[in-house]
């Protein structure tokens, strides 16, 4: 299999279990974060229905209160009780009557003796109904309690029944009838998480059984009883006074559904929230849509990008194959061409480099083969030249001094026999000074003696100025080695300068443990297309050069741990040579 096709099916062999798993695990919590969410918002808004229902029986225990308080109510009734008359009865119901039209919520106020026989009602089909066997009644000898009338919700009332005592003596209940649709009001107003949220409420039965006593969105009627034996139905959890959440229970009507529960003390009322949980997760069928629509582009993304990424890799991979065998065969030229900043186009970088260096080691080896077939030439014919130079040399001399008669003509072509013969000599040394390798030998030298020195070897023209250095400090070089160097450099800006002339400044200053030496001129400068070969053996752009001239300068310097560069505008030469190198 290729590196495209492994790459191909490794990334979506990769890709496509994450993105499955990462999708599922995204749906779960999603579904954990609503679920969360819901029954964080229905535990609010069952604490704020509870206050508000608890508030609610609070102010009609209050109007109770306000029913018991009344001094002349207590009298009159305790007088009546004693001796029966009709001027108290008057007063009794016109009170009671009274207190009626004075509480609008209040349907009727009915007094039960203690037989539990209604004695006094603003309603007169009251009278005489006997509660004795009523909780209303049973219960209501030492606190104020409360009950739901077991009718339809449309004529449902709120029963409040409490104690009527004179000091301490007992005179009997006074039983409070107040409109159910107070409490109605309060626990019918819409949910602000949607329709599909419910607030139902519950008391025990005389079985134990929860019976619903609030009306109810989803059905026609109220009265639903749900057996106690239905221990994980929240609204028996919430009669039995348990203040839970539950994420899957069942709804009255059969609806899965998310609920919380509290307890009503007051009233001894279970009060339920529920939601129903389709409705609930219905965000998490968009989150569905959204995470395979994410899936299925994901996956495309991933099958391009692996497509891409297969041919970045490979392809680079064949370039650098067919760069190998070109190498191999000796075609050190061909480039190759890698985009990007990755590890194969560092690679196919690293090869361009290898290829270069490799043609530059070819090319030395090439410069060397011939520098050393003519180090052994010269090695021979030095000798060999020398001896007839000396002899040419001489005898042009002694011509000259023995000939006195000599015309201009004869002089000049003997002065062109001696330029020839020096250049000859000239040339012979400059090979012989490039071929030989000679370690330095390192002494204590003044720079300044050295440069001054020149003026002995190198013919100065009268149209060129030499600015000398004026401070001067003590090195450990070879002297000769350098003085040579110098020589070169200042015999080179001469030529540089030419008919012109111009000026050649040689500066010598310090920079930490090395000695700077610049030898600058105001020639026309060096072509920037040659400059970076100008230290290269052999390359002169000279007609009688030899080129090696600069080549041995950079090498002397080189031996002595030093470095000899070259820049333009103007012309400088910098030697930087150590003060004190380890000999």
């Amino acid at each position: 299999m290729k590196i495209r096709q492994k790459l191909f099916f490794l990334i979506l062999g990769i890709t496509v279990p994450i993105l499955i798993v990462s999708g599922i695990f995204s749906y779960i919590v999603a579904q954990e974060e609503i679920t969360s969410d819901i029954l964080s918002e229905l535990n609010s808004i069952a604490t704020i229905e509870k206050s508000w229902v608890s508030e609610s029986i609070d102010r009609n225990f209050e109007r109770h209160d306000a029913i018991t308080s009344r001094t002349q109510l207590r009298l009159s009734i305790a007088n009546y009780l004693e001796y029966p008359n009709e001027q108290d009865w008057n007063k009794i119901h016109k009170i009671l009557h009274d207190a009626k039209i004075a509480i609008p919520d209040i349907k009727e106020i009915h007094f039960l003796d203690s037989d539990g026989k209604v004695l006094f009602s603003t309603e007169d089909d009251y009278l005489g109904r006997d509660f004795l066997e009523s909780p209303l009644f049973q219960n209501a000898h030492y606190k104020k309690i409360v009950q739901t009338s077991t009718a339809n919700h449309n004529n449902s009332v709120l029963n409040i029944s409490g104690p009527l005592r004179l000091d301490e003596t007992f005179l009997g209940v006074i039983l409070v009838e107040i409109n159910f649709d107070l409490i109605n009001k309060i626990i019918s107003e819409p949910l602000s998480f949607g329709k599909s949220g419910e607030l139902i409420l519950a008391k025990k039965n005389e079985n134990g059984d929860a019976q619903i006593i609030s009306p109810l969105l989803f059905a026609n009627y109220t009265q639903i009883i749900i057996p106690k034996e239905n221990i994980q139905d929240p609204i028996i959890q919430s009669v039995m006074q348990h203040q839970n959440t539950f994420t899957d229970s069942v709804s009255y009507n059969g609806n899965l559904v998310l609920s919380v529960t509290r307890y009503i003390p007051e009233t001894d009322w279970g009060l339920t929230i529920i939601f129903d949980k389709e409705q609930a997760m219905m965000p998490l069928i968009k989150i569905q849509y959204t995470i395979l629509f994410s899936v299925i582009l994901i996956i495309a993304f991933a099958i391009f990008t692996s497509l891409y990424i297969s041919n970045s890799v490979s392809m680079p991979i064949k370039n650098l194959q067919k760069a190998t065998r070109e190498i191999a065969k000796g075609n050190l030229r061909e480039n190759i061409y890698v985009s990007g900043d990755d590890e194969i186009s560092s690679l196919a970088k690293d090869v361009n480099t290898m290829q270069k260096e490799l043609e530059k080691v070819q090319k030395q080896l090439v410069i060397e083969e011939r520098l050393s077939t003519i180090g052994e030439l010269s090695s021979r014919l030095s000798h060999d030249i020398r001896t007839p130079l000396s002899v040419i040399k001489m005898a042009v001399d002694l011509l000259r001094k023995t000939n006195k008669e000599l015309d201009k003509n004869q002089i000049r072509k003997l002065d062109q026999i001696d330029k020839s013969s020096s250049k000859i000599q000239y040339l012979v040394e400059n090979v012989l000074d490039f071929v030989r390798t000679r370690a330095p030998k390192y002494q204590k030298v003044s720079l300044l003696e050295i440069i001054k020195n020149l003026k002995q070897f190198v013919q100065i023209p009268e149209n060129i100025k030499i600015i000398l250095p004026e401070k001067d400090f003590q090195i450990t070089c070879d002297p000769n080695q350098i003085e040579i160097v110098l020589e070169n450099l200042l015999t080179n800006s001469i030529e540089a300068l030419g008919e012109i002339g111009g000026t050649i400044t040689i500066n010598i200053n310090e920079e930490n443990e090395y000695a700077i030496i610049l030898v600058q001129d105001s020639g026309p400068g060096i072509p920037e297309e040659i400059i970076s070969e100008i230290f290269d053996p052999l390359f002169t752009t000279k007609i009688e050069g030899t080129g090696l001239g600069l080549a041995s300068c950079k090498s002397i310097v080189e031996s002595h741990n030093g470095t000899l560069t070259v820049s333009n505008n103007p012309t400088t030469f910098k030697i930087k040579l150590p003060k004190n190198p380890q000999t």
